[in-house]
């Protein structure tokens, strides 16, 4: 688990009700804070906004506020309860339970409250799973345009990849927003936290994070969104599970859509180059460079063409020799891909994938 946010009941007696009150200003009109003010708890310094936000001071506790109904909306970040950063991953049940304890007593102990853990929520899940990668993170830009291709047919999905959104260097990955709900990233870690602690990352990292961002779809995916409910276990499966149904198993139909495509152009292309020791491929290559994922999808095409075996390797030399001047000269990677592709199936579904080969699924 990443960021997760919780909808904590609790009871009050009437003078902790009071105290609440002063502490959030909410009393009365007159008495409502119009600027952000520090109120002296018995468990330190607090800073209270004038939208009822409060601000424990406490690193890994990004957000407090309180909602009607005698409820807290509490935002967490696990991993920064162990370490400095996001960086950590959350590994097991017990971690999770540890800091749950640990907010509980806080957060009681400076609202003099006692939360209601059996009605308590999770109105907010992130889970992010961290792969290393042994090339850059530049080099995948080929592969998130594949991603982004895969999902963009769904009238309710929006995806943005290769740019810059809000500043964020991390963000040059693919953002795949399937619903106001639910929601799948994928940025480079490592420049995220460059940005945030100002200090040097050696291992790329590529970082696939599952956001469920409502109760109710918590609910229909893990069957229930209660605190006391919710396992470590449920959470990491069902993550793999969203990102295999919506992302990994999609990416197949879209290569199969590409190479078919290609396959006809290229077949008109061919139809309508006439002169004789003419660079064939080159052109072609040259004129759909930005819809070719990699080498070997030219590859198996031209191996499919009704052509004799020596113009075959004549084209897939061509083929190869412009997509390696073209490396050099926009940086984009044309070769390699369909490994990254494979790597990704193996690290986020497991053990059962290590075989898998994309080039055997279109």
């Amino acid at each position: 688990m990443d960021t997760n946010t919780l909808n904590l009941k609790f009871k009050l007696e009437k003078i902790e009700l009071e105290i609440l009150k002063k502490l959030v200003g909410v009393i009365d009109e007159s008495e409502a804070i119009t600027e952000s003010i520090e109120v002296r708890t018995t468990s330190g310094l607090v800073k209270v906004a004038s939208n009822n936000k409060i601000d424990l001071k406490i690193p890994w506790i990004n957000e407090t506020s309180l909602l009607k109904n005698n409820t807290l909306k509490v935002t967490v970040s696990y991993p920064k309860f162990f370490n400095s950063d996001n960086g950590y991953i959350i590994k097991n049940q017990s971690e999770i339970k540890t800091v749950q304890a640990e907010l509980k007593r806080i957060l009681e102990g400076i609202f003099l409250i006692k939360i209601d853990e059996k009605n308590s929520i999770h109105s907010r899940i992130d889970y992010p799973i961290n792969l290393e990668i042994q090339d850059t993170f530049k080099d995948w830009g080929k592969v998130f345009v594949l991603i982004a291709k895969a999902t963009i047919h769904n009238e309710e999905t929006n995806v943005y990849y290769g740019i810059d959104q809000n500043k964020r260097l991390y963000t040059k990955g693919a953002k795949i927003k399937l619903s106001e709900a639910l929601e799948i990233n994928f940025y480079n870690q490592r420049e995220n936290l460059i940005l945030k602690k100002k200090r040097d990352i050696k291992k790329e990292i590529l970082r696939i994070e599952t956001k469920l961002k409502r109760d109710w779809i918590i609910e229909q995916y893990l069957g229930t969104n209660k605190l006391k409910e919710v396992t470590y276990k449920a959470i990491k499966e069902t993550s793999k599970d969203i990102v295999k149904e919506n992302i990994l198993d999609k990416i197949p139909i879209e290569l199969a859509r590409q190479k078919e495509y290609l396959k006809a152009e290229l077949i008109k292309h061919l139809a309508g180059t006439q002169r004789q020791g003419q660079n064939k491929m080159g052109v072609f290559v040259l004129k759909y460079q930005s819809q070719l994922i990699d080498f070997e999808m030219i590859e198996k095409i031209i191996l499919e063409l009704e052509t004799p075996q020596r113009t075959k390797t004549k084209y897939i030399e061509q083929a190869k020799q412009e997509l390696l001047n073209l490396e050099g000269i926009n940086q984009e990677r044309y070769f390699n891909n369909f490994n990254r592709i494979n790597f990704l199936f193996w690290k986020v579904l497991g053990k059962s994938y290590k075989e898998f080969n994309i080039k055997n699924k279109f």
